[in-house]
């Protein structure tokens, strides 16, 4: 560059640092990082050329000549009071550029602003130019050549230079663009949809956003391509939230590719004296154009539109369609002369006598009556004609219309119509209805509008019903209807599940002695008391029920360890069992080491499934509910009152052993403050007592053990009454309860998961069938996944 006079020695104070950017044929493009630069830089905005006018512009064109300048932007001079701003440092030293140097804010407007000034300004009917892409287009060849040489001259006299190797010279098909462009239409350019085809599955809401924009510089060539991607819009939106590739993603994902490589990908140019039909929905919630017909004797692939958001009534015209359907209408009103232009709208609104603003992106060239003819059609109206098609393709209705024909009196209750087989339906009120017979075909699509459709809601089975029933006729309409919505993912993950949750009540055995089973749980207060404390640490016995509490500042392996060998193990002996649940203060090193030493198993709960540690979780409400009549007016207190609020739980009746806890721990009555001492104590044999102690303690604990196995069934009794309880194979499907931090706008089941082992008759271990972890989960938090056919 300092060679060519494009750059020179530099003394300014500016300074900006150098980038190489490599390009398409290995070359290296040198560019400045002039971000600072561009930050205090007054934008520029003149506009680039909108794509789709430009290729547009290119209809009815057989020969191309593509030309691109030979770094384009290194032509123009910059002026001598600038050059300094445009300082760089290298190893070399600094220097300035004496020509526009690429990465300025304002280097691709001026660009644009000289090359139409200098081609385009007086020859829009022939040249196109993007930055420092010229397209020259012809009709003829003669036409080609004078057209050619008039651009050529013109470049020539400003003393531009073009790249011999990047131009292409009379042809009848160019890429431009990102597209492939030829006489008859267009299609997008092969190796850009190589490029996205190879792009792997996206992990992050940045890659599904790179995905998004690249399918969507081409979703002219997509059908419906707003609806295919809906799933994956959400994850375009700036700070969307990561909650892992769903199948309705992954479904869009693979569709989205397959729409670019299946045809019709080839988008023909309108002709001339073509009649287009030009069909919408304006229907409030949602609008898109559906349909554009623009060759004679054949239907072109769809246009889409699809607008997520509500059009406000201002924005309906007199006609009943937004008025952002005149940004196609004049584009094809504007590009062919004359036309034909008929426009069926689904929705007949109001006319509103209220213009949009200058300003609105929707205010647009209007509609000429002159050109245009308005019919209004229902989605009812659109559907009859989908009808009568798919009933001749129906094997057995298309043979049900030829023998009403042959014999109509064989079948009062079923007519032809206009080629429609029709149900007469007789009413309760004694009105009489034709509804048309819905092919099998057509049923999917007819319980989406009615169910998944926003305009219905996701309602449940009785209001689809009675909305299908209105309009159509089908055989078992309620059976499908109750499997379409037993199989909807959106209604199965956010439905309340108002029925008792799945699962018999599995009522364990109590233990032969006391000290034998213990339960531990930690509790937290909800405020910090004056001492410094804020969990209990709490182990009941499972078969005496009596316990064990502790007031401690934090939740720790140390603390829990601590409490059971200091209150349990070295004061009453080993334990057989300790069930917890499976929190890092339970589930660790320390107090495995502890119990191998003793002796004792310990046995986790079901994660989120507070029953299968019940005992010392109910003790935890009841002296709470205690506690909080004592502290009530000092809350920092409430660690005071503990020790009293526990001695009183274990020297009181136990509702389900009818025996008193510590009784039972003890093999004696409590002493009570409360009770006067006595006066003389008369003491007994050595041998009696024992002989006594040992037949109250068999007595007691025999007692309690029958009690307890007496509550258990009368408790199993009421819990499983109404309860359903289905039994999972190998290989079924499943959502799970969702249980962490669910906010309201969060899903309830996640999922699907695929069962992997029942291990007893409620707990199954599970696997999720995208993300392939796997977990223990209890058959409360399990509902049946139905597959959709």
């Amino acid at each position: 560059m300092l060679k060519h006079g494009q750059i020179e020695k530099s003394y300014a104070s500016w300074s900006s640092p150098v980038i190489l950017v490599k390009k398409k044929d290995g070359s290296y493009r040198f560019v400045v990082d002039y971000r600072s630069l561009n930050n205090i830089t007054e934008r520029d905005c003149y506009p680039l050329p909108r794509i789709d006018d430009t290729l547009n512009r290119l209809n009815g064109n057989n020969y191309f000549t593509k030309l691109d300048l030979k770094s384009g932007y290194h032509q123009i001079r910059i002026h001598p009071d600038d050059k300094d701003k445009t300082t760089f440092v290298t190893s070399h030293g600094a220097f300035r550029f004496n020509v526009m140097p690429q990465g300025l804010k304002n280097s691709p407007s001026n660009f644009q602003r000289l090359m139409y000034d200098l081609l385009v300004s007086s020859r829009w009917d022939y040249t196109l130019v993007y930055l420092d892409d010229v397209v020259i287009f012809s009709r003829t060849f003669d036409q080609h050549v004078h057209h050619l040489n008039e651009i050529l001259s013109t470049l020539s006299s400003a003393r531009l230079q073009l790249n011999p190797q990047k131009c292409s010279f009379v042809k009848g098909e160019i890429d431009y663009l990102g597209h492939t462009i030829n006489g008859q239409g267009i299609r997008p350019l092969q190796s850009n949809i190589d490029a996205i085809l190879q792009l792997p599955i996206p992990s992050t809401p940045k890659q599904v956003h790179s995905f998004v924009q690249a399918a969507n510089y081409y979703r002219n060539h997509i059908k419906i391509f707003s609806k295919l991607a809906a799933p994956l819009f959400p994850y375009t939106k700036k700070n969307a939230i990561w909650i892992g590739w769903t199948d309705a993603m992954n479904n869009a994902f693979i569709e989205l590719k397959h729409r670019l490589t299946e045809p019709p990908i080839f988008l023909n140019f309108p002709e001339d004296d073509g009649q287009f039909i030009l069909s919408i929905d304006a229907s409030g919630e949602e609008y898109h154009i559906t349909k554009i017909t623009y060759k004679r004797g054949r239907c072109n692939c769809d246009a889409d539109l699809l607008s997520r958001f509500p059009y406000d009534e201002s924005d309906i015209d007199d006609n009943g369609h937004p008025h952002r359907v005149r940004c196609f209408t004049s584009t094809l009103t504007s590009s062919i002369q004359p036309i034909q232009l008929n426009v069926i709208t689904r929705s007949k609104s109001k006319a509103i006598q209220q213009s949009s603003s200058p300003t609105s992106p929707s205010a647009t060239v209007p509609l000429s009556s002159d050109s245009s003819t308005i019919h209004h059609r229902s989605i009812f109206d659109l559907y009859i004609d989908r009808i009568r098609i798919e009933q001749m393709k129906d094997v057995n209705l298309s043979n049900r219309i030829k023998s009403i024909l042959a014999q109509p009196d064989q079948y009062p209750h079923e007519i032809i119509d206009d080629g429609i087989l029709y149900k007469v339906i007789n009413r309760i009120d004694g009105s009489i209805i034709q509804l048309p017979w819905l092919p099998a075909s057509l049923i999917p699509d007819v319980l989406f509008l009615y169910h998944d459709h926003p305009m219905s809601g996701h309602f449940g089975v009785t209001r689809t019903f009675h909305k299908v029933q209105e309009q159509f006729f089908f055989p078992r309409m309620y059976d499908h209807i109750k499997r379409y919505i037993r199989s909807c993912s959106a209604c199965a993950q956010f439905n309340v599940q108002r029925q008792k949750k799945p699962g018999f009540l599995q009522c364990e055995l109590p233990p032969d002695g006391v000290f034998e089973i213990m339960q531990m749980d930690f509790w937290k207060a909800p405020i910090r008391s004056f001492n410094g404390n804020q969990y209990v640490l709490i182990i009941t016995d499972r078969l005496s029920k009596f316990v064990f509490a502790r007031a401690l500042p934090s939740a720790t392996a140390a603390a829990a360890a601590e409490m059971l060998l200091e209150d349990i193990i070295l004061k009453h002996g080993s334990i057989r069992y300790l069930q917890s649940d499976q929190g890092s203060h339970f589930r660790n090193e320390l107090l495995s080491a502890i119990t191998a030493l003793t002796g004792c198993q310990q046995v986790f709960s079901i994660p989120y499934h507070p029953m299968s540690n019940g005992q010392v979780e109910r003790f935890n409400s009841t002296f709470c509910d205690q506690l909080k009549k004592y502290c009530h007016h000092n809350l920092t207190e409430w660690d005071n009152y503990l020790s009293a609020v526990v001695w009183a739980y274990n020297s009181t009746v136990h509702s389900t052993t009818q025996f008193i806890p510590y009784e039972l721990a003890f093999n004696r009555r409590p002493l009570s403050p409360f009770v006067p001492t006595p006066t003389a104590i008369k003491l007994m044999k050595p041998h009696d007592y024992w002989e006594k102690a040992n037949r109250f303690k068999s007595f007691a604990l025999r007692s309690a053990r029958i009690n307890i196995q007496q509550q258990q069934i009368a408790s199993k009794e009421r819990y499983d009454q109404g309860r359903r309880h289905p039994i999972y194979k190998a290989g079924d499907f499943v959502w799970l309860k969702h249980s962490i931090n669910r906010t309201k706008f969060d899903v309830r089941f996640d999922g699907p998961f695929v069962i992997i082992n029942r291990i007893n008759q409620v707990k199954y271990l599970i696997e999720h069938t995208e993300l392939g972890y796997r977990q223990y989960e209890h058959l409360n938090n399990l509902i049946p996944f139905y597959d959709r056919d």
